[in-house]
């Protein structure tokens, strides 16, 4: 997060974040990724807890767990909506720039995502964890997946193989 303007302050900063309509990137995420909203909404709370993070530690670079960077890549898609952001937060745009744990662990540094952990929690009282989901929510995406991934392409052939004499449901 080097080089970033500092013009406001962490408090103002939050509370941007904290306020920021996610809702069109959730029901991207939701859609493309057939999380369940329980899902969505933990890992784009994450990603705005991130967000507080970069801000109060822009001299060093952290790496979003893979939810965290799910929300991360839909939000970006929204141009118009992340550059508003990272300007009135950060003061300039805040990159996406993907570190990899070998460099990390070649300085003998703590790694990107072992240190996002232990910011997290001392910042939020917790730390951010990938295994968010409720056994539910696990059945929730993979009934989505089944679906949406295998059944219906599946009774698209089946369907085209018949002809119109049976009719399997898409």
């Amino acid at each position: 997060m080097l080089g970033l303007n500092m013009s406001i302050s962490l408090e103002e900063a939050k509370i941007i974040i904290n306020n920021l309509d996610l809702t069109h990137v959730m029901n991207r995420v939701r859609k493309e990724k057939h999380w369940s909203p329980r899902m969505v909404q933990v890992a784009t709370q994450f990603y705005k807890n991130f967000l507080i993070l970069c801000k109060k530690h822009e001299d060093i670079h952290l790496s979003p767990s893979l939810q965290i960077d799910e929300i991360w890549h839909a939000h970006i898609l929204y141009t118009q909506d992340y550059y508003e952001m990272s300007e009135k937060v950060f003061g300039s745009y805040l990159h996406h720039q993907p570190i990899h744990e070998e460099e990390s662990q070649e300085s003998g540094a703590e790694n990107g995502i072992q240190l996002l952990q232990r910011l997290h929690g001392e910042e939020f009282g917790a730390p951010i964890y990938d295994a968010v989901y409720s056994f539910q929510d696990l059945k929730f995406a993979f009934l989505n997946f089944t679906i949406n991934r295998v059944i219906k392409p599946f009774s698209k052939v089946l369907n085209g193989a018949m002809g119109n004499s049976t009719r399997y449901p898409t």
